[in-house]
């Protein structure tokens, strides 16, 4: 699956990266790239072309330093 900017993963590790996000936001209302970097473990490098592929499906939304997780329906 290509996520963008020459960064190209396995379907099941976006997947798995995902519910791991999702998880994150049951306890948080608001995460930076570093905070979600940590819980993946994985690099900027990767993890930024991971983040915006996830606003763009609607995942998340970029405010900021921060993201939020978005809800269907959600306008930005």
């Amino acid at each position: 699956m290509d996520v963008g900017e020459g960064v190209v993963l396995h379907r099941e590790a976006v997947a798995e990266a995902e519910r791991r996000v999702r998880r994150l936001f049951e306890t948080r209302s608001e995460l930076t790239a570093s905070e979600i970097r940590q819980e993946l473990g994985t690099t900027r490098k990767y993890l930024i072309p991971v983040l915006n592929y996830f606003d763009t499906v609607g995942v998340t939304q970029r405010r900021g330093d921060v993201r939020i997780l978005r809800t269907r329906g959600q306008e930005s």
